[in-house]
């Protein structure tokens, strides 16, 4: 994982040097651009603006920023985001200004040579644990996702009660 990782970083820090690419970078269990996982939606209005459309059930909020980004965010409130609501994912589609290697578009080779194949795979999504989903069409990537970073387990873990 940690040769993969330091892939991953090579070709992201390969790809945001390239004079062509003047995007975001993407930067996996942290953020897109200027938008981090763990921001809240005041912080996010403030580096991109309102959000042009936003969907929230059951305290889970969707919205959609300029430069084709949406953000999940945890709100507070039931229906409504809040200036409060944290951000916990981050997704980029076609037509987003990304730099890097992994971006919508790129290719299912590309992204397995840079990071290897993806060890979490449901349908069309694979997840890394370094905090990154991506959705393909076949083998080309359709969207990005920023995740947090999650650990993986070859057994399921004993179930432990809460501590008060």
């Amino acid at each position: 994982m940690t040769r993969r990782l330091t892939a991953l970083v090579g070709v992201l820090a390969l790809g945001c040097a390239t004079p062509a690419e003047a995007g975001a970078p993407v930067l996996p269990g942290r953020g897109i651009g200027a938008v981090r996982l763990e921001m809240t939606l005041s912080d996010v209005r403030a580096a991109l603006g309102e959000p042009r459309g936003a969907l929230v059930t059951n305290r889970i909020g969707f919205a959609r920023f300029d430069g084709e980004l949406e953000i999940v965010f945890t709100s507070p409130e039931a229906d409504t985001l809040t200036d409060d609501a944290i951000v916990v994912g981050i997704g980029a589609s076609e037509g987003a200004d990304l730099a890097g290697a992994v971006v919508p578009g790129a290719s299912r080779a590309d992204i397995e040579a840079a990071m290897g194949p993806a060890p979490d795979v449901i349908e069309s999504l694979e997840f890394y644990p370094e905090g990154l989903s991506l959705e393909y069409d076949g083998d080309v990537v359709l969207r990005v996702g920023v995740i947090a970073p999650y650990e993986r387990f070859a057994e399921v873990p004993a179930m432990t009660g809460a501590t008060r």
